[in-house]
């Protein structure tokens, strides 16, 4: 295996709000987890921040990193 740099923008392919969740995000709930498709050609699901609705299916997302405790997830917003 090697470390890939990836572009850090997509496009929303699919999302779901979470509303029953794991004590570390109880403080979060609910939320939604979204399916992205990088420019890179990479499918990948993560938090998403922000509203998020239907009208935002295929609209351009931008990546961040969210920094919790336990270590570090991929998030997305809506651009």
């Amino acid at each position: 295996m090697r470390w890939v740099e990836l572009a850090p923008h997509g496009r929303l392919y699919s999302f779901t709000r979470v509303h029953v969740v794991p004590g570390a995000f109880a403080g979060d709930a609910p939320y939604a987890i979204g399916i992205v498709d990088l420019a890179d050609g990479v499918r990948l699901m993560c938090r998403m921040l922000g509203e998020v609705t239907a009208d935002h299916l295929d609209r351009p997302v931008e990546m961040v990193v969210l920094r919790y405790d336990d270590g570090p997830l991929f998030g997305a917003r809506v651009v």
